[in-house]
C-alpha cells in the first residue's frame, strides 16, 4: 500500500464538538485569566508581558482537544502518532503543563508556606508558556534530527502543528519581551 492509498479520517461532528467545547473552555479560561490579571494593578510594562500570557489558557485548551481528537478511532499506531509533528506537540505541551503544574504549586505551598493565589497563578502559567514553547520547537528539532518526521496530510496533525506555532510565537513574543523590547 503506497503513501497515495493511506485514508485519513475526515472530520466528523464529534470532532466538531470537540473542538468547539476546547475553544469555548479556551476563551473562558483566557478571561477569566485577564480579569484576575487586570485586578492585580501591576505597571504598564509587566500588564503588556502578562497580557500576551493570557492566550495560554486557549492553547493549552487546544492542545488537549487536538489529543482527544487524536485518540479517537480510527488511529495510526501509537508509533506513528509520536512521529507526527503535531501530535508530539501537543503531546509535549500537555505532559509539560501536568508535570510541572502540580510541582511548582507544592513548591510553593509546602517548601515556602505561601498560598496558591491568582498572583501565583499568573506566574506560573507565563513561566510554564515560554518553557512549552522551548520544548517544542526542542521535540521537532530531535524528530527531524533522528529522520522520524512522519508529517500526516490530515487535518488533525494539521491542527496540532497550529496549536504549536501558536506555542512558539508565545516563546518568541515572551523572550522578546524578556529583552526589554
Amino acid at each position: 500500500m503506497s503513501a497515495k492509498d493511506v485514508k485519513y479520517r475526515p472530520i466528523g461532528i464529534a470532532d466538531l464538538m470537540i473542538l468547539i467545547a476546547a475553544t469555548a473552555a479556551g476563551l473562558s479560561f483566557c478571561r477569566e485569566f485577564d480579569r484576575r490579571l487586570t485586578s492585580l494593578q501591576w505597571g504598564p510594562r509587566s500588564e503588556r508581558r502578562y497580557r500576551v500570557v493570557a492566550t495560554a489558557p486557549f492553547l493549552t485548551s487546544g492542545s488537549l482537544a487536538v489529543l482527544i481528537v487524536r485518540a479517537r478511532r480510527p488511529r495510526p499506531s501509537r508509533r506513528r502518532i509520536v512521529r507526527q509533528p503535531g501530535s508530539l506537540a501537543a503531546i509535549v505541551a500537555i505532559g509539560l503543563i501536568a508535570l510541572r503544574m502540580p510541582i511548582l504549586a507544592a513548591t510553593r505551598f509546602f517548601l515556602h508556606g505561601e498560598p496558591i493565589d491568582g498572583s501565583w497563578w499568573i506566574t506560573a502559567t507565563r513561566d510554564l508558556s515560554s518553557q512549552v514553547g522551548l520544548v517544542i520547537v526542542t521535540s521537532w528539532f530531535a524528530l527531524s534530527a533522528a529522520g522520524l518526521w512522519r508529517a500526516e496530510p490530515s487535518w488533525i496533525d494539521r491542527a496540532g502543528r497550529l496549536v504549536a506555532l501558536g506555542w512558539i510565537t508565545l516563546f518568541l513574543a515572551l523572550g522578546w519581551q524578556n529583552l526589554g523590547a
